[in-house]
């Protein structure tokens, strides 16, 4: 029997959401002596991440990009990446439309800026969807990233 070689990691700070999902999931590359890591977060939603105050949850479409780019950053330090070594994200948005360009645009620059670096532009797709798994969602981001082992 072959043994599995992705391995799945969770935030420790924060109450487990869905118990029986990972946060993310880490590909060995190659699986024997891994030189890199591939790493796929799961979808981030805007929920305010675990480390700051129990605060509801936000109602304004800035407000949850910006904690979805959060928690995606917070997912990747699992395995010690950074936003600098994400190399693809999608982004749903519910009802997506051009009142959601400006905010989403602001976030994702500051989620990408590097001091006294030029700003990492890795591909992304921006996905209008009808709903996500809460009405209150309105953003959920995926990232993809590779780490040296």
């Amino acid at each position: 029997m072959t043994l599995p070689i992705v391995t799945t990691l969770n935030r420790s700070d924060g109450p487990p959401d869905a118990p029986t999902l990972s946060a993310l999931s880490v590909v060995p590359l190659p699986p024997v002596n891994p030189t890199a890591y591939l790493l796929q977060t799961a979808g981030q939603i805007g929920k305010p991440p675990p480390t700051t105050p129990s605060t509801p949850f936000p109602t304004s479409f800035h407000e949850q990009a910006a904690n979805a780019f959060a928690n995606v950053g917070a997912c990747l330090g699992l395995k010690g990446a950074t936003p600098r070594d994400i190399t693809k994200i999608t982004i749903y948005v519910v009802n997506l439309n051009a009142s959601h360009r400006e905010p989403l645009i602001d976030v994702i620059r500051n989620f990408f800026r590097i001091e006294g670096q030029e700003s990492h532009k890795p591909p992304s797709s921006l996905i209008g969807v009808a709903g996500l798994a809460s009405p209150d969602f309105m953003i959920e981001v995926e990232a993809t990233a590779v780490v040296a082992a």
